[in-house]
């Protein structure tokens, strides 16, 4: 049973190290170490894989390394939100329309916002605007806002106080 423990933690293991925001080679080669010791104690905990070939996803995880070290923490290219962009496009709504009209209008649209948005931080932007913006802000958070961007300082209710902590949250790093 120890023996089970201890392989199933090497795979825990080499997980959390390849889901951590930051990446150095040593944790890459640990990494790489963890899932070699998991792959290798596979016939001994799991004797029914003995006779099975070498699966194409465990291959594949060993390139996992390579990627590390390429591309950084795999949280910076993992497909998780374009997955979800992707299951966002499925569900609207296109009335059987083809032939471009569709990603016109999803284009024209984005390009629209990021303009309000940059002339909302713009400081020639009229104060009347400027009181919206936190409304605005608050409908359409933007999670990718510059650093330099700060709410107004205007009001000290409950609400606000809590509009500038999430604020902040989603301003800190990823913690490890």
């Amino acid at each position: 049973m120890v023996d089970m423990l201890d392989h199933t933690m090497a795979l825990f293991c080499a997980v959390i190290l390849v889901c951590r925001c930051t990446v150095t080679n040593d944790r890459a080669a640990q990494y790489r170490d963890l899932l070699k010791r998991w792959v290798d104690g596979l016939p001994d905990v799991h004797p029914h894989t003995l006779p099975h070939p070498v699966r194409p996803n465990i291959h594949l995880a060993f390139h996992v390394f390579d990627f590390l070290i390429l591309f950084g923490p795999i949280i910076a290219w993992w497909s998780f939100p374009f997955e979800r962009m992707i299951g966002f496009l499925q569900n609207i709504n296109t009335n059987h329309r083809i032939g471009g009209e569709l990603e016109s209008t999803l284009t024209k649209s984005f390009f629209r916002a990021a303009a309000l948005r940059r002339w909302l931080r713009r400081p020639d932007c009229p104060p009347v605007i400027q009181e919206v913006k936190s409304l605005f802000d608050k409908v359409f958070p933007s999670y990718n806002a510059p650093e330099d961007s700060e709410l107004p300082e205007r009001d000290s209710s409950r609400a606000l106080q809590e509009e500038r902590h999430h604020f902040r949250l989603r301003q800190q790093p990823c913690r490890e």
